[in-house]
């Protein structure tokens, strides 16, 4: 999402509130319709990359490849994103796919998903990014390593302020005082799919969270995640 009312360029990765903020500012700006057709003006762009998959989720560097920005909107803009710790991530996009995604083809249990689905796509999502192409598919999208989104590829990092989901209200409310001049009551909870009273960390069961420490190890190690 980019606001040029305010300089900012959120960079959204799947499962970290994403929707919540975007909803947040387009309330704020007022710019509801606007933003609905420099979408749409996305799209038309992200055509022309024939391998890559029409998403709302561009990394910090496809902003630039696909003319999202110019140079110089991307160097002047204010930066940020919203990174989640990966195995309660991995928790998130499990209930989104059985609730939204693919309700006509639901996995039995979350360990099916983690060694059937997950694993296979994280696999081939890895190869193809490390050969320059694109993610192939939305499940891939979803379920790239958040580094990319906000790295190039020399592993620089391209936001200017990365938010954690665990305490994403209080460090929302900081970031945006310090850096826009907003006050905020409360970020508003939207496309939430995992129930409040679920724990992460209960559907991990006989070892199987080492899948998600090794297919995440590069997230783990840079943002210092815990199981």
């Amino acid at each position: 999402m980019y606001d040029a009312s305010l300089n900012l360029l959120f960079v959204h990765i799947p499962k970290t509130a994403g929707q919540s903020i975007i909803d947040f500012f387009m309330k704020q700006s007022d710019k509801y319709a606007t933003f609905r057709e420099e979408k749409d003006l996305i799209k038309v762009r992200i055509k022309q990359y024939k391998d890559h998959i029409n998403s709302g989720h561009m990394t910090a560097l496809e902003t630039l490849i696909f003319q999202r920005l110019s140079q110089d909107e991307f160097d002047n803009a204010i930066k940020f994103s919203v990174v989640r710790n990966s195995w309660d991530r991995a928790v998130s996009e499990f209930f989104y796919r059985i609730h939204v995604r693919d309700r006509n083809n639901q996995q039995d249990t979350f360990d099916t998903y983690l060694k059937n689905i997950i694993q296979t796509n994280c696999i081939e999502m890895k190869n193809r990014v490390s050969k320059n192409k694109f993610p192939a598919s939305d499940f891939q999208i979803h379920n790239r390593l958040q580094i990319d989104y906000i790295l190039d590829k020399k592993k620089n990092c391209l936001v200017d302020k990365i938010l954690f989901y665990n305490n994403l209200q209080e460090e929302f409310n900081q970031f945006c005082k310090e850096y826009l001049n907003i006050q905020i009551t409360e970020l508003p909870w939207i496309n939430k799919q995992k129930p409040d009273d679920i724990k992460y960390r209960d559907l991990y069961s006989n070892g199987n969270e080492d899948i998600i420490k090794e297919l995440y190890k590069e997230d783990i190690d840079y943002f210092g995640f815990k199981f």
